[in-house]
């Protein structure tokens, strides 16, 4: 075989190579050109991660800021612990921690399958923009039900005792639960 004919099949072979994508490309994730989505991808797949890895009752600790300046719970309160306990399959918990918890782990879920299963990712893009009136929607409802258990919680607190106990589990400045409800008694 002379050299030139070596040249022209070795140049087949990679013009082959490169036309052909690997098996990974093909993947909805790098299939998609959809950043939302693709944040959407990350995020639940970082948030999957460590959710499998934290415990059920958290850490002893509080990173929200609202909690640890005036001791008192954002709209959000529980809703880590509620994704993790779904994500454990402990619905009963998850749910007394924060109902809202439930659909945001469904929603991690289906957003960490859509990167490897294109029909998730293609509903996503066919009613991106239902999904974000959606959204809108359960953040206005995470709000008002956060609001109302705060409410409860300062001015009710016999009724929403079951509250105060997952207020006093170390989530929050040690103390700032008793503190207000002694003063409101």
């Amino acid at each position: 075989m002379s050299e030139d004919a070596v040249e022209k099949n070795s140049t087949a072979n990679a013009d082959a190579a490169i036309e052909q994508p690997v098996w990974w490309r093909r993947l909805p994730f790098f299939a998609s050109r959809n950043k939302s989505l693709h944040t959407l991808q990350i995020l639940s797949l970082i948030g999957l991660v460590v959710a499998t890895i934290l415990p059920g009752d958290g850490l002893g600790i509080s990173i929200c800021m609202m909690q640890n300046m005036t001791g008192l719970p954002c709209p959000g309160c529980g809703l880590t612990r509620s994704v993790v306990h779904t994500l454990h399959l402990n619905l009963e918990r998850a749910f007394f921690y924060n109902p809202f918890g439930i659909p945001v782990a469904f929603g991690m879920v289906y957003f960490a399958l859509s990167t490897v299963l294109q029909p998730l990712a293609t509903l996503y893009e066919k009613t991106e923009k239902w999904f974000y009136r959606f959204l809108n929607v359960f953040i206005i409802g995470l709000f008002v039900a956060g609001t109302i258990r705060l409410v409860g919680l300062l001015y009710f607190p016999e009724i929403s005792h079951r509250f105060a106990i997952v207020m006093m589990e170390k989530t929050i400045v040690p103390g700032a639960i008793e503190t207000i409800l002694l003063f409101f008694k």
